[in-house]
Order: C-alpha cells, then structure tokens, then sequence
C-alpha cells in the first residue's frame, strides 16, 4: 500500500511538473507574440502590419493542409511505438511524415503560386499570397516537429519552437534594421524566421 501510495505520489508530481513547464512555455510565448506584434505596427504602421497578418493567415492555413494530418498521426503513434521499443517503425514513421508533409507542402505552395499569377503582379494580393506561399513548407515543418516533441516526452521545447523561435528571430530582425525596416523586409524577415524554426525542429 505504501509503495503504491508513493508510486502515486510520484506520478502526481511528474504530471505537475510537465504541466507547470509546458505552462510556463506558453506564457512565455505568448508574450514574446504581443511584444513583437506592438514591435510590428510600431515599425511598418497599420498597412504593413495587414499584409503581414494577410501573408501569415494563408501560411497558418496552407501549412495545415500541408502537413496533411501528419502532427496528429505523431502524437498517436510516436507514444504507442516507444511504449513497446519499437525503434525501427518509430524511426521510419518519423522518415516518412518528413516527406509526406514536404510534398504535401508543395502541392499547396504550386496552388498558391497559381492563384497568385492569376491575380496579376499588380494586384495587392498576389505578393501576399506568395509570401504566404514561402512559408507554407516551413509552417507545416514546425507544426510536424512539435507534434513530434510532444509525443517524445518535449511538450515545452515543441512549444517553444511552434511559438517562441519566430518572434524571437523577428524581433533581433527589427532591432538590427532599426529605422530602415520595411514591410518587405519584414515579411521576408518572417520567411526567414520560418525556416529557422523549421532547421531547429528537424535537427532537433
């Protein structure tokens, strides 16, 4: 009964812990959001903060749909596969969603580039739709790789790479172009912050 109690106890406090860390992760994320979101209208105004929450939308949707269901079918089997050590179908599972969510990916950046050249360059949407198009393959990657953490026993790092890494790189991206940033600059800062993340969460 003792050892059981304590096994209990034990378990209460793992839980605690992973939750107080996962929770302490998404404060911290969001608010690293709000500061550069108030960075962002500082710096390119009203019109330049619209194109990049335009250009980021049809990432956000894009990316969803690239990934095709990949985060989810991580966060059922990646826990059943290591319950039983099965290390070869964990590992050719994770190989496989990698290149399912790629080429998914792809099939949506042609769709948006197709819809963007039907536009026309000359009109105001087209250049957020190819924005947006350019962070498709990178937006689905995050979300592959964090679900891919979770599952793994990493909820805070998979948290943190979903929704720390990109505001922390945009914002050492308006600190070091002070007064020159621009709205073109800012988004394609935003695709570069994208990939980084996408690096971090493959390689981790």
């Amino acid at each position: 009964m003792d050892e059981a109690r304590i096994a209990q106890k034990g378990l209460l406090a793992f839980i605690f812990r992973g939750f107080a860390k996962a929770f302490g992760t998404s404060l911290i994320t969001r608010a690293l959001q709000v500061l550069l979101a108030v960075a962002l209208v500082r710096a390119i105004g009203d019109d330049g903060y619209g194109a990049y929450v335009f250009a980021g939308g049809v990432a956000l949707i894009g990316g969803r749909l690239g990934a095709l269901g990949t985060p989810n079918l991580m966060l059922r089997f990646v826990p059943a596969y290591r319950s039983r050590a099965d290390w070869s179908d964990l590992s050719g599972l994770l190989r496989v969603s990698l290149v399912i969510a790629l080429a998914s990916s792809c099939c949506v950046v042609a769709i948006l580039a197709i819809g963007a050249a039907i536009l026309g360059s000359g009109n105001s949407l087209s250049s957020g739709l190819l924005i947006g198009a350019s962070l498709v393959p990178f937006v689905a990657l995050r979300g592959l790789s964090r679900a891919q953490l979770i599952a793994l026993g990493h909820p805070s790092r998979g948290l943190f790479l979903d929704g720390g890494v990109v505001p922390i790189t945009m914002l050492l991206i308006l600190f070091g172009f002070g007064a020159a940033i621009d709205t073109r600059l800012v988004l394609w800062g935003v695709v570069l912050a994208s990939a980084v993340a996408a690096i971090l969460g493959v390689s981790w």
